[in-house]
């Protein structure tokens, strides 16, 4: 893989949902799903990039959990 690009993201959760997959954030994580795919981003430094990915998750009506360092 290349450098990381915001269309290469929305492309592979978009490809995982033609697949089958059942893309779930850590809320569901305990429902049983034959293939799933759980996100989750760990935000350490910067909040800039949270607009854009929960934008393409919210087009692909799929949720992710975002965990937030606060120290």
């Amino acid at each position: 893989m290349g450098k990381f690009t915001f269309e290469y993201y929305r492309d592979m959760l978009n490809n995982a949902l033609m697949m089958g997959y059942k893309i779930t954030s850590m809320k569901d994580y305990k429902k049983v799903y034959d293939k799933h795919i759980l996100i989750r981003h760990d935000l350490d430094f910067t909040l800039e990039n949270v607009p854009i990915f929960s934008t393409i998750e919210n087009e692909l009506g799929i949720s992710g959990t975002y965990f937030v360092r606060i120290n």
